[in-house]
Formats: C-alpha cells, structure tokens, sequence
C-alpha cells in the first residue's frame, strides 16, 4: 500500500491506495525480472488474456498475503488448482519448484490425498504442513496451498514468491485495463 495526496492543493491530505510495493531484495527482483517476459507472452493477445483471466482472477482473491500462498479451500473443486498449475508451468515453473502445504498436521488426511490424485502429486512432491490460521476452526484442515520456492537465499532457504506475487498482481491490474 501507499499513501500519496491526490489533491495539490492539499498535499498533507494523503490517500491510501492498494498498490503493492516493488520488490527491494535482490532474489526478488531476480524472479520478477525472470518471468516478465514468459508472462507477457501469456496475455499479449486477447485470446489469451481470456484464457488465463480466471488464473488473475482467483489470485488476487485467494492469496494469502503475508505467507505468499495462493490457497485452494476444497479438493472436491480442484479446476482453480489444476488451471494455476498449468499457468505455472506454461510461466516455466514446474513442480520441482513449488512447495505444497497443507493445514492442520494431518499428512494422511482424506482431503490431502484427494488434491493428490486430483492434481497429479507424488511423494516426489514437497510438502509441509502449516498451521492453520484458526485453531478452533477444521476448514484449513481441506485447504491446499501452492507456494513458489524460486531462488535461494545467503542462508540457503528457498525464497522468491514475493517477486512473483507483485508480477501477478501487477499484470492483473494491467489487464483489468484491456
């Protein structure tokens, strides 16, 4: 977000507006940069703009934002999933460089293994359990997130995903425009 004043005439009068900031950290700038250009030859025409609109769509609804997760609440309604997938991989992002999540501890759950079937996931696939936003609460426990791990840091975790969401947001902004 960023506070600018909208009048001159009244510059100590600031407004937010809901505009996330460019990436600062070197890896971040790295994955930006890296997957401009696959992006745009994702929605230079029409058609195709069509054709990923829904991917845009889900994430600016569903991404969890200090966590830099896209999250998929029901594997009984896995066509968001298998549709950010494909916009993923057509980007050149494939499954050895993402990390799925699931919440609430249950690693055999009914709902993890049914987003694996769904989806195509293997024990190949990584996985970490995170916690779920709402202890009291079981929906989490159906949840599937999709994380990017894109580069690595001085400390050798993977990282990354920040760069990717501000390229997300920022192209769904641009097309919201077309």
């Amino acid at each position: 977000m960023r506070e600018i004043a909208l009048d001159r005439a009244k510059p100590q009068q600031k407004t937010r507006l809901l505009c996330p900031h460019r990436p600062r950290e070197k890896t971040d700038l790295e994955v930006y940069e890296g997957y401009a250009a696959a992006l745009w030859n994702l929605i230079r025409d029409e058609k195709l703009r069509a054709e990923w609109q829904p991917v845009f769509d889900y994430y600016l609804d569903n991404a969890w934002q200090t966590r830099n997760e896209l999250i998929f609440r029901d594997p009984d309604t896995p066509a968001d999933a298998k549709r950010h997938l494909r916009f993923l991989k057509a980007l050149g992002i494939n499954k050895d460089k993402l990390c799925f999540l699931y919440y609430g501890g249950k690693r055999r759950s009914r709902a993890l293994a049914r987003w694996k079937a769904e989806l195509g996931l293997t024990w190949h696939d990584k996985f970490e359990d995170r916690s779920a936003p709402n202890k009291q609460s079981h929906a989490a426990e159906r949840w599937l997130g999709i994380r990017p791990m894109l580069r690595k840091s001085k400390r050798g975790e993977p990282e990354g995903s920040y760069g990717l969401r501000y390229l997300i947001v920022m192209t769904a902004i641009l097309i919201a425009g077309f």
